[in-house]
C-alpha cells in the first residue's frame, strides 16, 4: 500500500482542527508528520480528550512515549500536591528525597490497578525500564528534577497538555 505524508506548519493545523482531525502529539514539541491514509499509531492518534475518556491515552504509543507520559503525569501531580495542597510525600523531591523514584513506583502501582489504562505490552520489565528512564540525570524525564505547568506546556507545545497529564494521573 502507498502511504502519503504531509509535513505541516501551524497554519495548516488550524485548518485541520476545523475538521476535527488531530495530529499525533508525541514527546516532541511539535508533530512531525500526519498521515491521512493509514492507521499507524506512530503517526495519527484520536484526539487526546477522546483517548482520555475511553481509557486509551497510553495505548498505541511507543514504549518511550508511554514511559515519558507516566513520568510527567507523576511529576506534575507531585508539583500540584506541593503548590496547591501544600503537601509533599516524604519519598518525593518536595519531601526531601534525592529523587522521586519511590514515589513514582507507588504511582505506577496505583496506575496498574486501573483496568485498561496501561498498554497490553506493559509488564514488570517495562515498569523497570520506565523507572530507569526517570533515573537518568540531566534529561527531561529526570525524577530528580521538578517540573512546572509552564515547563510541560513548553516541552509539549500544547497549553492543554498539563490537564491531560492530570487526567492520566487521576
Amino acid at each position: 500500500s502507498i502511504v502519503f505524508f504531509l509535513f505541516l506548519d501551524d497554519a495548516f493545523f488550524k485548518v485541520l482542527r476545523q475538521y476535527t482531525l488531530q495530529p499525533c502529539w508525541s514527546l516532541s514539541a511539535m508533530p512531525v508528520a500526519f498521515c491521512f491514509f493509514c492507521a499507524s499509531p506512530d503517526i495519527f492518534h484520536a484526539p487526546p480528550v477522546t483517548r482520555l475518556h475511553n481509557g486509551t491515552r497510553l495505548h498505541d504509543r511507543s514504549e518511550r512515549d508511554v514511559y515519558g507520559l507516566l513520568i510527567d503525569a507523576y511529576r506534575l501531580r507531585v508539583e500540584d500536591m506541593y503548590n496547591i495542597e501544600g503537601e509533599a510525600d516524604t519519598d518525593s523531591i518536595y519531601g526531601g528525597a534525592a529523587n522521586g523514584l519511590r514515589g513514582f513506583q507507588r504511582f505506577l502501582e496505583r496506575v496498574a490497578l486501573c483496568p485498561g489504562l496501561l498498554p497490553s505490552w506493559w509488564n514488570a520489565a517495562k515498569k523497570r525500564d520506565c523507572e530507569g528512564l526517570g533515573m537518568i540525570p540531566a534529561q527531561w524525564y529526570d525524577l530528580g528534577s521538578a517540573v512546572e505547568k509552564s515547563d510541560i506546556i513548553e516541552n509539549y507545545g500544547d497549553p492543554k497538555f498539563p490537564m491531560q497529564l492530570r487526567m492520566v494521573a487521576e
